[in-house]
This record gives structure tokens, C-alpha cells and sequence, in this order.
């Protein structure tokens, strides 16, 4: 029951299927700007900073435009035209987070 309970925490905070999670608050922000983030959202934030450097770019906690972008998250798969790349990859860039 702990496990499950913990699970549940989690999901509420981490899921981007979750549109009251707190990833998902963050997610839909389009500005630049500070925000106040739970230890939890920190963590994960951190554990995908060390995977893109681990990976030299590889693995990138900001792709979700891109993946959204080719139809992946909606689970149609197309290809987007030249412009619709170029527009995701504007909004894409681990190397621009920054933690405080």
C-alpha cells in the first residue's frame, strides 16, 4: 500500500498525461521565466540534466515538441514539414535549463 501510495504521488507530480500534474504546469508555461518547483520535479529535472550530459545531447528532457511534433504522443505517426520541425526544435535544449 506504501508503494502504491508513493506511485500515485509520483504520477500526480511527474506525468505529462496528467494535466493537473506539476510537470504538466511547468510543461505548458511559454515564457521564460523562474518558477518554484517541489523536490520531486528537482530530482527528475536533475536525473535528465545528467542524461543529456552522459549521453552528449542524445537523451533531451525538452524533446517533447518534437515528439509531439511527429505525432508520437498522439500515437499518429507523420511527418511534420521543414517548418513544424524547425518550430519544435526553437523549443528544445536541456543546456537551457537552468536550476537555482
Amino acid at each position: 500500500v506504501e508503494a502504491l501510495g508513493l506511485l500515485e504521488r509520483l504520477e500526480n507530480c511527474w506525468s505529462i498525461y496528467r494535466p493537473h500534474s506539476e510537470l504538466s504546469r511547468l510543461n505548458s508555461q511559454n515564457s521564460v521565466r523562474q518558477y518554484g518547483i517541489s523536490d520531486d520535479v528537482c530530482e527528475l529535472i536533475l536525473a535528465g540534466m545528467e542524461a543529456y550530459q552522459w549521453t552528449n545531447g542524445g537523451f533531451d528532457i525538452t524533446s517533447g515538441s518534437l515528439t509531439d511534433a511527429w505525432g508520437f504522443s498522439r500515437q499518429k505517426a507523420r511527418k511534420p514539414d521543414p517548418g513544424e520541425i524547425e518550430e519544435a526544435l526553437q523549443r528544445v535544449g536541456t543546456s537551457q535549463i537552468e536550476l537555482d
